[in-house]
């Protein structure tokens, strides 16, 4: 088993007796609040779960082919580069088999406080070749994780040591603001319906605020991915990597 498979089942295990302490209804302090879900669920944020969908898309790229696994694992506006924007689900559809599969080693996970958002970071390999990754992974209705966007550097000089552990962390949740008080509904009124902001998979909040992301294109051509998450009251960067990928080796 290799050290980035081992470290991610290290996390996996750890945030596990995490998850069963907030099912015991800990101090609010020690917990991440319920917050309503996009499609008006609730839930609670869990890097593992992102870092989990990364390990599968993985071996489902091994087992089916990269492309049907991308596919598969997409969100309906996901975005590759190709070198230019495209939608992930058309370019993928009119793809054939690819010999070798890309492997994703995820290293670094950072999710908003709801759970909407999360981002993964890590190494890729394939074949002799290495370099790093970032994705985004939105939380779809069903509850699990579709990639909204997937950025892969340049093959590194030398090849990148996976850590012993994975970096996991969620953003600080938004002070709940009071509430005016308001009359009962009436049964009678038919409820509107509200429809969800639309999704912008080059750039967006996450749906409470606490994780932005933006990916933007230099002269160059080279792409970067910045990250700010919330905490200690304010919008902090946590990742700005910078990606030039050839448009062959997208994916």
């Amino acid at each position: 088993m290799n050290r980035s498979l081992t470290a991610a089942l290290s996390l996996l295990a750890a945030l596990a007796p995490a998850a069963q302490a907030q099912d015991r209804g800990l101090p609010r302090g020690e917990r991440v609040d319920r917050v309503p879900a996009r499609d008006g669920m609730s839930f609670r944020a869990s890097p593992s779960a992102v870092i989990s969908a990364e390990i599968a898309l993985s071996q489902l790229a091994r087992k089916k082919g990269q492309w049907k696994a991308m596919r598969d694992t997409a969100a309906p506006e996901a975005v590759m580069f190709r070198p230019e924007p495209v939608n992930a689900q058309a370019w993928l559809k009119r793809q054939g088999g690819k010999p070798v599969a890309t492997k994703w080693d995820p290293q670094a996970a950072w999710m908003s406080c709801d759970g909407s958002i999360g981002v993964v970071q890590g190494t890729w390999s394939q074949g002799e070749a290495d370099g790093h990754f970032a994705s985004v992974w939105r939380r779809h209705e069903k509850g699990g994780y579709k990639w909204l966007l997937r950025l892969k550097g340049v093959e590194q000089s030398a090849a990148t040591v996976p850590p012993d552990m994975l970096s996991a962390i969620v953003a600080d949740c938004a002070p709940r603001k009071k509430r005016p008080r308001t009359q009962p509904p009436d049964p009678k009124r038919k409820k509107e319906k509200v429809e969800p902001p639309p999704i912008n998979a080059l750039i967006d909040f996450s749906v409470d605020k606490t994780l932005y992301w933006r990916s933007v294109t230099n002269a160059s051509g080279a792409r970067r991915l910045l990250v700010r998450i919330r905490k200690d009251g304010t919008m902090q960067v946590v990742l700005g990597a910078e990606f030039e990928e050839q448009a062959e080796e997208d994916g």
